[in-house]
Formats: C-alpha cells, structure tokens, sequence
C-alpha cells in the first residue's frame, strides 16, 4: 500500500517509503545537489550523477584513476627510499641468505649450477634414446 503522497497538491504521485518522497519532492522543487565531477551538469540523484560519469566521461575517469595510481605510486617510492637510507646507516642488519640470490656467488646461484649440469646431463641421455628409437 502506497502511503506516503506527494506533499505538492497536483501530483497525485504516492509512494511506499518515506525516502521515495524525498527524493521525489526534488523534481518539483527543481534541487539538483549532486553534480558531475567533470562538467556542469546536475543531478536529483546521486545514482544519476555517477551513471552520467561512467557514461559520458570514461576517459576523464581512467585518466583520473591513473594520476592518483602514480601519485600513491611515487609516496610509496618515496618512502621506500627513506626507509632505505635509515636502514643504510652503517648497523646493517640485513640477512646475507637473503640477498644471496642476487650475487652469482651465493648459495641460490650454486644451486642453479647445479641444476644446468643435471640438465646438460639429461640432454645427452635423451640424444642417446633418439638414436636407439631410429635404428
């Protein structure tokens, strides 16, 4: 049952929650409070207004998005390298292990030498298989 009326004497529009009135009285009342980030235009509802910015300015969106993405993008760069110039004040507590797989000489880069020679060898026995398969 629909309730809740129009408080305006000509429209004969009722509605089943209060908030519909509300939103409905807008129209007659000609308030627009939610505008369009981009351009001029108003809108009653807010739903409305974002419809229209996804709609019509997609690109004004995505390029937003983007700047704000770099923006984080260098905070976070630049306090990457203040925590990077605290750590490098001569205590260095860093774990070598860690690091280890960046130098050719740690245990991580012996353990792929290790691995290529097992590789070269799998490669002669298959050469091997191929030949006795042609005979």
């Amino acid at each position: 049952m629909k309730r809740f009326a129009c408080p305006y004497a000509w429209c004969t529009k009722r509605f089943t929650q209060k908030g519909a009135v509300s939103v409905h009285v807008r129209i007659h009342a000609g308030d627009r409070p939610f505008g369009c980030s981009f351009c001029s235009k108003k809108f009653t509802q807010k739903s409305n207004a974002t419809k229209h910015e996804h709609t019509k300015h997609t690109a004004e969106i995505r390029a937003k998005r983007r700047d704000a993405a770099a923006a984080a993008d260098a905070a976070d760069a630049a306090s990457d390298d203040a925590d990077d110039d605290a750590d490098h004040d001569g205590d260095s507590d860093v774990n070598p292990d860690v690091h280890a797989c960046r130098t050719s000489d740690g245990p991580a880069a012996a353990a792929q030498d290790g691995a290529d020679d097992l590789d070269s060898s799998d490669d002669a026995d298959d050469s091997d298989d191929d030949r006795d398969l042609a005979s």
